[in-house]
């Protein structure tokens, strides 16, 4: 085996996003993944012939996210336009752990609007700051960043509970907003994993770390 080839076989298996699969329509053809990073996050589905195309910021993630994905556009999306290109050219647009790294959310939902096809979704994963271990250390006066990734990343502006990111895409302009819990999932530690089985999911918006969202914009 190459080292060029075992380096892409690594990207493609690191941080595969599977746990949003639940959310993408099963009948989409291309999938915009905004923060794409070095590209692993879907192409997983790249490889089912999905067409995948990757924007990032940092230009060292985009060259290697290149090697995985059908295109990758070196952008920030909250000081540049969108590429022309991109209008109305995906059915769904992705943010993978992403919009809570951005300081203005409410805008960037709202520009890639214009870049769904009719039938487009929006489908996000964002960190769940309601979850119980979180509430038990807010009870205790705590609230510590972690440098690292987590609910408590001292990268995040922004902090999210079910209730609170309906909020965010009905703000932006979208409509049939669903929260969805999947049972495959790395969201889930194993104490809560147990707790969530023996409650029948009823309590999965304390236990699960992470939100899967799903919106479509409004029309009209």
């Amino acid at each position: 085996m190459s080292r060029e080839f075992a380096l892409v076989e690594r990207l493609e298996t690191s941080g595969e996003r599977w746990d949003m699969y639940c959310a993408i329509p099963p009948g989409a053809r291309s999938l915009l993944d905004v923060g794409c990073g070095t590209g692993g996050g879907f192409a997983g589905l790249r490889r089912r012939g999905l067409r995948v195309v990757g924007v990032d910021h940092d230009a060292g993630v985009v060259k290697a996210a290149r090697q995985l994905l059908d295109d990758v556009v070196l952008i920030d999306v909250e000081a540049a336009e969108w590429p022309p290109e991109f209008a109305h050219a995906f059915d769904v647009v992705a943010f993978a752990d992403c919009l809570e790294h951005l300081r203005d959310p409410w805008t960037v939902l709202r520009s890639v609007r214009q870049l769904l096809t009719a039938s487009g979704v929006v489908v996000v994963s964002v960190p769940n700051v309601r979850q119980i271990r979180v509430i038990v250390k807010l009870a205790l006066g705590r609230w510590t960043y972690v440098d690292g990734p987590g609910i408590m990343s001292n990268s995040h502006l922004r902090f999210f509970t079910e209730r609170t990111v309906r909020e965010l895409f009905q703000i932006a302009g979208y409509a049939h907003v669903r929260c969805m819990y999947p049972r495959r999932t790395f969201h889930l530690r194993q104490p809560e994993r147990a707790l969530n089985a023996l409650t029948g999911g009823v309590l999965a918006g304390l236990l699960y770390n992470s939100l899967t969202i799903s919106a479509r914009p409004l029309r009209g």
